[in-house]
């Protein structure tokens, strides 16, 4: 799909800054002071068309008299679901370099196309936005066509054959709760790199330190382990010293003539000596 994409900022005095230097001239701009457009609250897509080329224009208020934008232009084609588009596009209108965007281009010139080819090449990912073939213009339709709607209290088919036919408005409602959910959750993200040496520093310095506190607590634990072992072995080796220590004592204890015999057997064959010695003394003291 070949996309014209440009990104926009335009001011109530009629003033524009657009990136790339197109000039493009949309009734987008023209109707930006009708009151359907001029909600704050909403996020704003303005479609029109021109010939076989489709423009699709998401736009927010991001302060009074100020408006931050990005049109798509596509030749030929139309998306089938505005939806998956707005949940992509709606997140790059908070982009900073679009807010900032001036009119002599400057460094923000170079960050914006970066952004503008970021988000050619996903349009391109038609598993994400579906696109059919443009049908051909309706010239029964004037030229003074408009409708607009409310995404969340539409029909998505009546919105795109709107958008097939002419100018179009579509909003979605930003509400301050969306708006705080969105914050909090920016705030748990984790820092992604950018432009800027110092916070690229502190993503590297965070790294390294989980990296370091890993490797310690790995350390610990192995060092645990070898001494669990050490205190096994060593509990092993003395109670088998004590074994063997006992077992020497007890042979050694019981003479030769009583090897094999049960003790009750050597308790039998003392008492008989013992009665034969006595017998004998006995018989000697007769003589």
């Amino acid at each position: 799909m070949n996309a014209q994409i440009s990104v926009w900022r335009r001011f109530d005095d009629g003033t524009i800054y657009e990136y790339p230097l197109e000039s493009l001239y949309l009734t987008v701009f023209a109707n930006l002071g009708n009151i359907s457009y001029l909600d704050t609250d909403t996020l704003h897509l303005s479609t029109e068309r021109s010939g076989n080329v489709l423009y699709y224009s998401f736009f927010k208020w991001v302060e009074v008299g100020c408006c931050v934008g990005i049109t798509i232009g596509i030749n030929g084609y139309a998306f089938r679901d505005i939806s998956s588009l707005y949940t992509y596009i709606s997140s790059m209108l908070d982009d900073a370099w679009i807010k900032m965007l001036r009119i002599d281009g400057g460094e923000s010139e170079e960050i914006l196309s970066i952004l503008v080819n970021d988000i050619r090449v996903k349009l391109n990912l038609s598993s994400l936005f579906p696109i059919s073939p443009l049908p051909p213009i309706d010239y029964s339709i004037p030229t003074s066509y408009f409708r607009g709607f409310m995404f969340e209290n539409s029909e998505l088919s009546d919105i795109i054959a709107s958008i097939n036919k002419g100018v179009t408005h579509v909003g979605w409602p930003i509400t301050e709760a969306k708006a705080e959910k969105v914050e909090d959750n920016r705030e748990k993200e984790v820092p992604q790199a950018s432009n800027d040496p110092s916070s690229v520093k502190e993503v590297e310095k965070g790294t390294e330190i989980k990296r370091s506190t890993i490797g310690w607590i790995l350390l610990i634990l192995l060092m645990l382990y070898i001494s669990f072992i050490l205190i096994l072995s060593i509990s092993e080796h003395s109670r088998n010293s004590y074994s063997k220590s006992s077992s020497d004592t007890s042979t050694y204890s019981t003479p030769q003539r009583y090897r094999g015999y049960s003790n009750d057997q050597v308790i039998r064959l003392e008492d008989e000596i013992d009665q034969d010695d006595d017998y004998d003394s006995e018989y000697d003291s007769d003589d």
